[in-house]
């Protein structure tokens, strides 16, 4: 059962430079139990795309110039902010990259969770309050009870990270926006957080868009995986297939830029040729074209859109969801795919 739909998503900022896309053209589904990852590097629209499902976009400057966003039978973008608001928390949550920037310093972070709690199931301050301290101990956080009373600046970077994460799970939303959410936590508890989210939504049926830079966290828990960049998505499949065999040379670069941890030291570290594309300022033609190695005249004349391989000789599945932006293409899969080989 599909959960959220985002049909054709564009988003504005307009800035001294002149009008930036931060979203361009974004379309993708998420079903119910299913992980949907974003992935790219900063500036490429990622966490532009988790403010508008929420309505948030306008609070940060931005327009919605076009797209659709369905989440039970409506759409999201139709809605005023009172509708919204009973949206957020309940049905649709969020957890955002700042837990020192999202949590209210003045109240303690019982009363942060007991106040969703409250509003969206109403419960009573008792029962609210021993339903908090529950969603505690389940993100790992030690002395769950005792932790109802500490203020935000009283708890470590990993604590209020994990708190506000259980913040997002304790109304049991059907829809998480995750933006990276393991980013301040250390791997032991990043992995029981990881499972967590396994079991909301193998047990629940809830849907997970995951944000991240972390490719290795993404191989590991996705399902599908969108590869932005520009604000465009420019690679889109199965997450075992998307970093078995890239299809785009970006895709393949950010695979090879991972950081590897355990094992012998065997290279140094990869980058990623060049800088992030200027989005008041787009090359024509392919927005990667100035940084790939494989770039031809075609590519600095002509924007490719999402498609397909054309020909099955390249040895690679052709599955119908798999698409890639680049004209280049059967060249990365096929021939000379073992040059962007993991």
């Amino acid at each position: 059962m599909t959960l959220l739909q985002v049909d054709n998503l564009r988003v504005r900022y307009d800035t001294p430079r002149g009008p930036l896309w931060a979203v361009d053209q974004l379309s993708f589904k998420l079903e119910s139990g299913e992980m949907v990852a974003l992935v790219g590097e900063s500036g490429s629209g990622k966490s532009t795309t988790a403010l508008a499902i929420l309505g948030l976009v306008p609070y940060s400057g931005g327009t919605v110039e076009t797209g659709e966003i369905w989440y039970g039978g409506r759409n999201l973008l139709a809605l005023d902010e009172r509708e919204f608001r009973k949206l957020r928390a309940s049905e649709i949550a969020l957890v955002f990259q700042d837990a020192s920037a999202a949590l209210n310093p003045f109240l303690t972070i019982g009363l942060q969770l007991a106040e969703v709690l409250e509003v969206h199931r109403g419960l009573s301050r008792r029962e609210a309050l021993k339903e908090s301290a529950r969603a505690l101990g389940d993100v790992g956080i030690p002395d769950p009870e005792s932790r109802l009373h500490a203020y935000p600046h009283e708890l470590s970077g990993g604590q209020r990270q994990r708190a506000l994460i259980a913040m997002s799970l304790v109304a049991k939303p059907k829809v998480l926006i995750a933006d990276e959410p393991t980013t301040a936590l250390d791997p032991a508890v990043a992995l029981a957080v990881l499972d967590l989210l396994k079991r909301e939504r193998e047990e629940r049926g809830a849907g997970v868009v995951l944000v991240s830079h972390d490719l290795e966290l993404v191989h590991a828990t996705a399902n599908r995986v969108h590869v932005m960049y520009a604000g465009r998505v420019i690679e889109q499949a199965d997450a075992h297939e998307l970093f078995e065999r890239p299809w785009h040379p970006y895709t393949a670069a950010l695979w090879r830029a991972r950081a590897r941890i355990g094992g012998e030291r065997q290279h140094r570290l990869a980058a990623v040729p060049g800088a992030p594309a200027e989005l008041t300022a787009l090359p024509p033609g392919c927005a990667f074209h100035p940084r790939c190695e494989l770039a031809t005249d075609r590519c600095r004349r002509e924007r490719p859109d999402l498609s397909g391989l054309r020909r099955a000789e390249t040895g690679v599945s052709l599955s119908s969801g798999r698409r890639a932006a680049c004209f280049e293409k059967e060249r990365v899969a096929g021939a000379h795919a073992e040059a962007f080989d993991a």
